[in-house]
């Protein structure tokens, strides 16, 4: 079966749930994760997230929404 490779990287607020989004998107949509990173820094109240993830050749519907909590 043939895949294909993607990085995704995204900063936003730091906010309760976050990962979780990305994670559900992604399982949702039939993408593996080989690889996850995160960080929340506090005095910024920023959180950044980069995720390795694949996919079969024809399966590729990322639609990343801004949810707002």
């Amino acid at each position: 079966m043939l895949t294909s490779n993607w990085i995704l990287t995204a900063q936003c607020p730091s906010q309760l749930g976050t990962v979780d989004d990305v994670i559900g998107h992604l399982y949702q949509n039939q993408h593996y994760i080989d690889e996850l990173h995160s960080f929340d820094d506090s005095s910024s109240q920023q959180f950044s997230i980069c995720v390795n993830f694949r996919v079969q050749r024809g399966l590729m519907k990322l639609h990343l929404n801004n949810h707002s909590r």
